[in-house]
C-alpha cells in the first residue's frame, strides 16, 4: 500500500503528469500581437499621433523626471554617477594611465577633463563609454554605472533629437512597446501618463474625459504665462492672455479679470475644479488667499482720510441717484425706453409713486409719476465700498461655468481684444477712460452705451439727444469730481488725475457729439474707449480711429485789416470800451455842463459816485440774480468792496497828484481832494449796505438801457460780444427789479439817477449834488457790453477759481468759435500766445483782478505750460482793449453753448426767478417803500 501523499496532493497528484513552467510573454511581444490584431484602426491612431506630435513641443527631460519618471531626475542622477566614478571605476583608470586636467584656455576654460594618452574626454559618461572598449577586464567594475551613463545620455541634446527622429518616423510597422511608451512620456498629456503609472488608476468615465481638454488648456494657459505661483506680477500676465465677452454672467459683481487669472492658477494648481476636494483644497490653499484680493481678502482698517473720502462719495452717489429719478420722472426719452426703466431703479434703488391728478378722465391712461430713492436699499447695496465687508468665493458651479466661459473664448481662433487691453491702448491713443467701478458714474456710462447700442435705422436724432444728455451729465460728474477733492481737501497729483480725468471725458463727449454726423465709426470709437472697450479700426490700416480735432485758426496777416482797426489795435494804451466810455464822458460833462446841475435830456447825467459805481461794473461786472448761485459766487457784498477799494484809488491818487505840487497848492485843489473824500465815504456806505448798493447800481445800469433802446439796433460796438449775451444782462435787470421792488406803474425797471430826484430836494441841497459826466447812446452800449460780459462770465464762475473749470470751458468756447475766428485778434495776438492756456489764465486773471488791473496781475494758473503765466499781460505787445475783444468772444460762444445744452434738455433760460434773499445776506424781506422815500435814499 502506497502512502498517502496528502501534502504533495494525494494519489492523484502523484499520478498527474509534470507539466513545464507557464512562460509570461515580455511586453514587446504582447504589443506586437496587439499592433497585428488591431491592424484596422492602430494605423490611424498612430499616425494622427504623430501629426500632433509635429505641431506639438517635446515635454522637458525635466518635467519628465519630476512628473512620470523620477529616476530620470538630472540632480541626483548626476550625483549618483559621480559618486560611483570615484569609487568603483576611477582608481582603476587612474593605475592604467588615467589622469585629470585642468584647461587653461579655450571655451571649457577653468573645466576638469579627464586624459588617456593623447584622448581628452569633458564627462564622465564619455569616459566610461570609452573606458569600456579599452578595459574589457573592468566589465565588473563597470557595473550598474552604465545604467547612469545611459539615462545621462538620454538628456542630451542629440538623444533628444535623434528620438524626435525616431518619433515622428513612426508608424505601426516599426512601432515597438519601447517607442510608444517613450513617445507617450514626451507628447501625451501629463495628467493621462502619471494617472496611467499609478496602480489606483482614475476610471475613464465622460466626465474625467471632457475635463481633459479644459486641463490640457490651462496647462498651456499657465505655462505661456509662466504663473504657477499666484504672484501679483504672474496674475497680470495671466489676465493679459485671457478674453472673455464683459456681457458673460459674473461670479460675483465685482469679479475682475484678475480674479480670472486666480482661478485659473488654482485650478492649475488643485485639478478641474468641479470636485468638491479640489474645491475645498483651492479654498485652504494660503497662497491663493492672498491672490483673490478685493473683495474676498479682508481689507485693513480704513483711516479717518478714507472715512471722510467715504462719507463724502455716499453723499454723492445720493445726489446720483436723485438725478436718476430725475431722469425718469422728467425726460421722455429716458421714460419711453425699456431699458431704462428696468436698469436706473435696479441701479440706484429707486422706487415709483402715481401723483393724484384734478383730472379723472378716462384719457388720461399715463398720470405723473414721481420716483424716490430707497436710502437704506442704496446703502446695503453699495455698503462693499464704504466698508471693509469680505465676501465669500462663489460657489463651484459658479467658478465651473465662469472658468469654462474664459478657456472657451481664449481657445477662439480670432479673439475680441477684452477691455483691459483696450484700455491699456487708451495710453496710446491718449484718451481717458472713466471709472468703472464707480457707482455715481453708472448714468453717464449707460447713456454712452445706448448711443452705441442704438439700431442703424434709428434717426439720428435719437443719437444726438442721448449724447446731449451723456454731455450733460459728464459736466455734472466733473463739478461733482472738483467738489468732491475740494470737500476732503485732496491735493497734489490724485486730484490733478481726477480733475483731469473728468474734463478729458467732457472733451470727448462734446467732439464725438459736434462729429454725430460722420462716418459712426470714429464718433462711436471715442465714446467706446471713454467707456473702456475696444475699438473698431477701419477696413484699411491708415484709416483714422478717431474723428478729427478741428484746428484753431492761423494767424491772420495784418494786413487784412483795415487802416483803422490796424490803428486801433496796435494802440497799446487804450482801455476796455467801457472804460473809455467813461473817460470820454468826463470830458464830455466839462464841456457840456462845466458841473452844473442843468438836466440835459440827450444825456445820461451821473454824479461822482454814480460814475464810480459804473465804472467799478465795467470792471468787475454786477451779481447774478439766480437761485443756483451758491454762497461763494459774486455776491453785492463783493461788488461793494471792490466799489470802496476803487474810489479808495482814486482818492490816493487825488492826494498824491496834489502832494505833488508841493506850495503851489490852490483852492482848486482844495475842492479836488475834498470831492475825492466825500465820494470815498459816499462808495464806504455804499458798500456797508449791499441792499442799497444793488438798487442804485441797478437803477443806474436800467438808465444805460434806456438810453440804448432796442438792443438788437443801433451801432455795433459791442467789440465781438454779440446782442445775445446784451439780451442775457437784460433779462438779469429785469429779474433783480422784481426781486427788489424796483418797477414802476409799466412794470418796468426803475431807471432813476440822482438828477432825476432834484426837483424834489429842497434849493438849498440842489447845490451839493455834481454832475461829473455825461454819457451818450453810443457810450451807454460800450458800458453796458462791458458790464453785461463780465457779468455772464461771473455767472459760468463767480469767484470760483478753480482752473479745471476754467480750462473745460475755454476748451467749450474755442471748439465753438472754430471756423469763425476774430480777425483783430487773430492777426495782433502775441507770438507767445498760446490759446488753450493762456485764454483760461486770461479769465482766471480778469476774474480776480477785473479791467482796471488785469495788465498788471501775475494769478499764475496751476499746471501751465505757458510762458505767459509768469509775466503779467504788461509786458506784452497788447492792450486791455484787445484782451476785451478775446474775452468777449470766448463768452459769446460759452453763451451760446450753455442756450444750446438747455434747449437739448428742454431748459428754458430765466433770469430773476428768485428774490435777492439767496445772494444778498441782509433784509431778507425787501418793503415797499413810497415815491418820496424811495427818492430821497438814493439821493
Amino acid at each position: 500500500c502506497e502512502p498517502n501523499n496528502s501534502e504533495m496532493g494525494g494519489v492523484l497528484a502523484s499520478g498527474a503528469t509534470p507539466k513545464g513552467a507557464v512562460q509570461t510573454p515580455s511586453k514587446s511581444e504582447t504589443f506586437r500581437k496587439f499592433l497585428t490584431a488591431n491592424s484596422s484602426w492602430v494605423g490611424r491612431v498612430i499616425s494622427d499621433a504623430v501629426e500632433y506630435a509635429k505641431a506639438g513641443t517635446p515635454r522637458d527631460p525635466d518635467v519628465i523626471a519630476e512628473e512620470i519618471s523620477p529616476d530620470l531626475d538630472a540632480q541626483n542622477d548626476d550625483k549618483l554617477l559621480r559618486e560611483k566614478f570615484s569609487k568603483d571605476v576611477w582608481p582603476s583608470l587612474r593605475v592604467r594611465g588615467w589622469n585629470t586636467k585642468i584647461l587653461d584656455e579655450g571655451p571649457l576654460v577653468g573645466q576638469s577633463i579627464f586624459v588617456y594618452h593623447d584622448k581628452t574626454f569633458a564627462s564622465i559618461s564619455e569616459t566610461v563609454q570609452y573606458a569600456q572598449t579599452q578595459h574589457p577586464e573592468l566589465s565588473k567594475s563597470f557595473g550598474d554605472i552604465v545604467e547612469h551613463v545611459e539615462r545621462n545620455m538620454k538628456r542630451s541634446e542629440s538623444f533628444r533629437s535623434h528620438l524626435r527622429e525616431q518619433h515622428l518616423a513612426m508608424t505601426s510597422e516599426n512601432a515597438t512597446f519601447e517607442l510608444v511608451e517613450e513617445f507617450l512620456k514626451v507628447y501625451a498629456p501629463l495628467q493621462l501618463v502619471v494617472d496611467r503609472a499609478n496602480e489606483k488608476k482614475l476610471p475613464l468615465s465622460r466626465k474625467v474625459l471632457s475635463s481633459c481638454p479644459i486641463m490640457s488648456k490651462v496647462f498651456q494657459l499657465v505655462k505661456k504665462a509662466d504663473a504657477k505661483d499666484p504672484k501679483s506680477e504672474a496674475m497680470e500676465r495671466l489676465s493679459s492672455m485671457i478674453t472673455i465677452d464683459k456681457r458673460k454672467a459674473l461670479p460675483h459683481p465685482e469679479w475682475t479679470f484678475y480674479q480670472d487669472a486666480v482661478l485659473t492658477c488654482a485650478v492649475h494648481r488643485h485639478g478641474y475644479i468641479d470636485n468638491d476636494k479640489v474645491y475645498s483644497g483651492i479654498l485652504a490653499d494660503d497662497k491663493l488667499k492672498l491672490a483673490w484680493g478685493s473683495p474676498f481678502l479682508p481689507l485693513p482698517e480704513r483711516s479717518a482720510e478714507q472715512l471722510c473720502w467715504d462719507k463724502h462719495k455716499w453723499q454723492e452717489l445720493k445726489v446720483v441717484a436723485k438725478r436718476a429719478g430725475g431722469l425718469l420722472a422728467n425726460d421722455t426719452t429716458i421714460a419711453k425706453s425699456d431699458f431704462f426703466q428696468q436698469w436706473l431703479p435696479e441701479v440706484f434703488c429707486l422706487e415709483k409713486h402715481e401723483l393724484e391728478t384734478v383730472d379723472s378722465s378716462p384719457n388720461n391712461d399715463s398720470p405723473p409719476v414721481t420716483w424716490t430713492v430707497n436710502v437704506e436699499h442704496l446703502e446695503s447695496k453699495y455698503e462693499r465700498i464704504f466698508k471693509n465687508i469680505t465676501f465669500d468665493l462663489p460657489s463651484k458651479k459658479e467658478l465651473v461655468k465662469r472658468l469654462k466661459g474664459i478657456l472657451a473664448a481664449t481657445d477662439q481662433a480670432s479673439p475680441v481684444p477684452k477691455p483691459d487691453e483696450a484700455r491699456l491702448h487708451n495710453n496710446t491713443y491718449n484718451k481717458a477712460t472713466l471709472d468703472l467701478k464707480d457707482p455715481s458714474n453708472e448714468i453717464l456710462i449707460q447713456l454712452i452705451r445706448g448711443v452705441l447700442n442704438l439700431k442703424k435705422n434709428v434717426g439720428i436724432d435719437v443719437a444726438r439727444s442721448l449724447l446731449s444728455k451723456a454731455l450733460d451729465e459728464a459736466q455734472k460728474r466733473a463739478e461733482e469730481e472738483r467738489k468732491l477733492c475740494r470737500a476732503v481737501e485732496l491735493s497734489g497729483e490724485k486730484a490733478m488725475q481726477m480733475r483731469q480725468r473728468a474734463t478729458e471725458v467732457v472733451k470727448q463727449l462734446r467732439l464725438a457729439h459736434d462729429s454725430i454726423k460722420s462716418q459712426s465709426r470714429l464718433f462711436k470709437n471715442l465714446l467706446r474707449v471713454t467707456i473702456g472697450d475696444p475699438v473698431q479700426a477701419g477696413a484699411k490700416p491708415s484709416e483714422p480711429l478717431f474723428p478729427v480735432e478741428p484746428q484753431l485758426p492761423k494767424k491772420v496777416k495784418k494786413e487784412s485789416l483795415s487802416s483803422d482797426e490796424l490803428a486801433t489795435a496796435s494802440d497799446l494804451t487804450l482801455e476796455s470800451l467801457g472804460r473809455q466810455a467813461v473817460s470820454t464822458a468826463l470830458k464830455r460833462s466839462e464841456k457840456e455842463s462845466n458841473a452844473s446841475s442843468t438836466k440835459i435830456p440827450s444825456l445820461v447825467q451821473l454824479t461822482e459816485v454814480e460814475t464810480l459805481i459804473l465804472t467799478t461794473a465795467c470792471s468787475y461786472g454786477i451779481p447774478v440774480c439766480n437761485e443756483s448761485m451758491a454762497a461763494s459766487k459774486f455776491t453785492w457784498v463783493d461788488f461793494g468792496s471792490e466799489l470802496e477799494e476803487v474810489a479808495s484809488c482814486k482818492m490816493d491818487l487825488a492826494k498824491r497828484l496834489v502832494a505833488e505840487k508841493g506850495h503851489e497848492v490852490g483852492v482848486e485843489d482844495t475842492e479836488i481832494l475834498e470831492k475825492s473824500n466825500d465820494t470815498y465815504n459816499q462808495a464806504k456806505e455804499y458798500a456797508q449796505e449791499p441792499d442799497t448798493l444793488a438798487k442804485k447800481t441797478l437803477m443806474l445800469v436800467s438808465k444805460l438801457l434806456r438810453k440804448i433802446g432796442l438792443i438788437s439796433s443801433g451801432v455795433n460796438v459791442d467789440s465781438g460780444l454779440g446782442t445775445k449775451v446784451l439780451k442775457w444782462c437784460s433779462k438779469q435787470i429785469s429779474g433783480w427789479a422784481h426781486s427788489l421792488n424796483l418797477i414802476d406803474s409799466l412794470n418796468e425797471p426803475l431807471a432813476l439817477t440822482a438828477i432825476d430826484f432834484l426837483e424834489d430836494i429842497p434849493a438849498q441841497d440842489r447845490s451839493g449834488i455834481g454832475i461829473v459826466s455825461c454819457l451818450d447812446r453810443e457810450e451807454c452800449r460800450k458800458i453796458f457790453a462791458d458790464i453785461a460780459s463780465l457779468s455772464r462770465l461771473r455767472s459760468f464762475f463767480g469767484t470760483d477759481q478753480d482752473d479745471e473749470l476754467i480750462r473745460l470751458l475755454v476748451e467749450q468756447s474755442l471748439a465753438q468759435a472754430r471756423g469763425n475766428p476774430d480777425g483783430v485778434w487773430e492777426a495782433v495776438r502775441p507770438d507767445c500766445w498760446k490759446p488753450m492756456d493762456d485764454d483760461s489764465l486770461l479769465l482766471k486773471r480778469l476774474l480776480r483782478a477785473g479791467f482796471g488791473d488785469l495788465l498788471d496781475d501775475t494769478t499764475p494758473m496751476a499746471s501751465e505750460d505757458s510762458d505767459v503765466g509768469s509775466m503779467p499781460f504788461r509786458k506784452l505787445p497788447t492792450s486791455e482793449y484787445v484782451l476785451q475783444k478775446r474775452v468777449n468772444v470766448l463768452v459769446r460762444h460759452m453763451h451760446e453753448i450753455s442756450l444750446m445744452e438747455e434747449n437739448s434738455a428742454g431748459r428754458k433760460t430765466a433770469a430773476g426767478r428768485v428774490g435777492h434773499k439767496h445772494a444778498l445776506k441782509e433784509n431778507n424781506q425787501v418793503p415797499k417803500e413810497s415815491e418820496t422815500s424811495r427818492k430821497r435814499r438814493f439821493v
